[in-house]
């Protein structure tokens, strides 16, 4: 048996992230809890679930929150392949509550545990929401006393014990495998966590055999004006280069869903810096969100503008110096909507009055009129307004409901004109209701009219807890369940399946998860990974039609995967920024390239060697012109 040691670990709490910023931020963990991993959380949790302590007996882990969830905390010892016997000490006053050993565990929402519930020892196997009792003891006397549960597996069968007395035995379910640990929904103390199985797996080699490497291509110093995943791209200069533009956020109300632009800094292809607006900081506060600004040209004279929202005003910046050309007030905050009201006294704002013009969540652009190109603007705030306007700032129409975070437009019945999908609701170019779907959570990323595995255009959205919905031209709805589905990709990772498939990341809940289905929504695979912020991107590395799916910036855990979830290629130790990424062919050599970046440095890497002659792949990919954090990443297959 390998006892998972306390030692070296300071006393205290054991702290942890529990913000929005891991949804796409890689954030590195203290490097002193590295063997352990808590793979729940919740939002409205404060402060820290576990801490260290120490007695006469030595030191223990406990859990210190009461809750409705099964709180977990894993040791990161990767795959034991086979465990044969599991057993920890536990301490729990009240007689209620669920506190046990966890093993099996192949993520936070798939595993085996042996646990005191109420009266009762039980052996339970979680899938999703789901505990299946796979067997049960009679009455024990456990409350307020440290006992020891133990499980050990022998010829196809569990054998559980309380305190080395064999209590009842059921079968191995024989299709998990994973990792150790603890889990309480309760106060409780645990010692002595032990396991015995195969040896740990020793780290492996990226599986890429043949794939390019990954070489540096660039860096780009950012100091003094760097900001997180608040980057847009695009022509700026109009050389035909991209050139890039840097939002630093400034917090109007106490709440980071009220974020405004504080400055803006513009990028050339080459790295200097063309022009400035707003005053720029060394270290801008941190932001799990959008702000509005994009790269576009807007005004139809073939010179990119930088479309953004300042001090309230719709703005069009000139693209290669930063003169604004045009400016309209925003439209005035719908305060009298009970709801809107609601959601401002929620996050910090008492009374309409404090925000007397919408403070603008996100920009996107469509083509409402029918013109050929997406001029018009679509503003809306977060989460429940939209508006949309004319090239003009002249007010279309506006609409109310569970939006979600960024819209997608595409001509979904091919007339001509774009329809809007804003969250669980279809707008037509005129802003009536086409069709609507009524779930608990919003959609936090949205594609729509893709031609899936019959040919037929399908509405998909990364819908948090409820899961990957996949909705039909006929209303069909297919709910795929996978704990709180944060991020969406879409692209033909599997060249021998039909379709496109999804690839699909968690973070509430149970982060960090990442799966592959297929086009029909069948899961392909789910594994738990050791770093959330992966963005799930289609990469077109080699340029010869193959998909990789990119993780993050992360120099062990991060890089391109394939399609059966192994790391690929993976990024040199050399020191490289972490913390955001972005994956796009920025110089226009017909293949990817990764950039990555914190405040302080740009980092932009490319894959070695040349691209293959001929014909290259060239997949249609999202206009950079609607580019947002909550956006779905999709590639559809194209050759030029």
């Amino acid at each position: 048996m390998i006892e998972i040691s306390l030692e070296g670990l300071p006393l205290g709490d054991v702290p942890r992230d529990n913000s929005p910023l891991g949804e796409y931020h890689c954030i590195r963990s203290d490097p002193r809890y590295d063997g352990w991993e808590e793979p729940t959380n919740h939002w409205t949790w404060e402060g820290s679930n576990w801490r260290i302590g120490e007695d006469s007996g030595g030191r223990y882990l406990e859990q210190q929150r009461r809750s409705l969830f099964n709180n977990t905390l894993i040791t990161r010892t990767e795959d034991w392949r086979g465990v044969r016997a599991a057993q920890v000490q536990v301490q729990c006053d009240s007689p209620a509550a669920e506190v046990g050993v966890v093993f099996a565990c192949h993520t936070a929402l798939d595993y085996l545990c042996l646990h005191l519930e109420g009266d009762r020892v039980r052996l339970s196997r979680r899938r999703e929401e789901q505990f299946d009792v796979l067997g049960e003891s009679g009455p024990v006397e456990a409350a307020g006393r440290w006992v020891g549960l133990a499980v050990r597996r022998r010829r196809g069968r569990l054998v559980c014990l309380l305190d080395e007395r064999e209590l009842f035995a059921a079968r191995w379910p024989g299709d998990i495998d994973g990792r150790v640990g603890l889990l309480a929904n309760a106060p409780a103390k645990f010692r002595g966590l032990r396991a015995d199985g195969k040896p740990p797996r020793p780290p492996g080699r990226p599986r890429g055999a043949g794939l390019p490497k990954m070489l540096l291509a660039r860096k780009i110093s950012t100091r003094g004006f760097g900001t997180g995943r608040q980057v847009r791209f695009g022509d700026l200069a109009g050389d035909g280069r991209l050139g890039m533009v840097l939002a630093q956020p400034a917090i109007h109300t106490v709440k980071q869903s009220y974020a405004v632009i504080g400055a803006l800094t513009a990028v050339s292809a080459d790295g200097e810096v063309m022009w400035q607006v707003g005053k720029a900081v060394d270290r801008p506060p941190p932001l799990a969100a959008d702000l509005p600004f994009q790269v576009h040209d807007v005004d139809g004279d073939g010179r990119a503008e930088v479309v953004c929202v300042r001090d309230f005003q719709i703005q069009y910046l000139d693209g290669a110096t930063g003169r604004c050309k045009f400016s309209r007030p925003v439209p005035e905050a719908p305060a009298a909507n009970p709801l809107l009201r609601h959601v401002v006294t929620y996050f910090g704002s008492p009374t309409g009055e404090d925000l007397p013009r919408v403070c603008v969540d996100a920009i996107a652009f469509a083509d409402l009129a029918g013109r050929g190109a997406r001029r018009d603007i679509l503003i809306k705030d977060r989460y429940h307004h939209i508006w949309a306007c004319s090239p003009e700032c002249r007010p279309l129409w506006s609409f109310c409901g569970n939006l979600g975070h960024f819209p997608f437009v595409a001509d979904i019945n091919g007339e001509g004109r774009d329809e809007v999908v804003a969250g669980y609701n279809v707008l037509a170019s005129d802003g009536r209701l086409i069709s609507s779907l009524h779930f608990g959570d919003h959609a936090d990323a949205v594609f729509a009219g893709g031609r899936q595995r019959r040919g037929e255009p399908r509405i998909v959205r990364a819908a948090g807890d409820d899961g990957l919905i996949i909705a039909g031209p006929g209303g069909d709805v297919l709910q795929v369940r996978l704990g709180h589905v944060q991020r969406l990709s879409m692209a033909n990772f599997r060249p021998d399946e039909p379709g496109l498939e999804y690839a699909l990341c968690t973070y509430w809940g149970a982060p960090g998860i990442v799966a592959l289905a297929d086009s029909t929504g069948k899961m392909l695979w789910s594994r738990k990974y050791p770093v959330c912020g992966n963005t799930l991107q289609p990469v077109n590395w080699t340029g010869d039609g193959r998909e990789l799916i990119y993780f993050s910036a992360h120099a062990r855990h991060g890089g391109l995967f394939d399609a059966q979830g192994r790391q690929a290629v993976a990024f040199p130790d050399d020191g490289h920024p972490e913390r955001c990424s972005e994956v796009l062919d920025l110089f226009g050599a017909g293949r990817d390239n990764l950039i990555v970046w914190d405040e302080d440095a740009m980092w932009l890497y490319g894959p070695s060697g040349e691209a293959p002659s001929g014909p290259h792949y060239a997949p249609e990919r999202p206009p950079l012109y609607n580019w947002s954090n909550y956006m779905a990443y999709w590639s559809i297959p194209r050759f030029a």
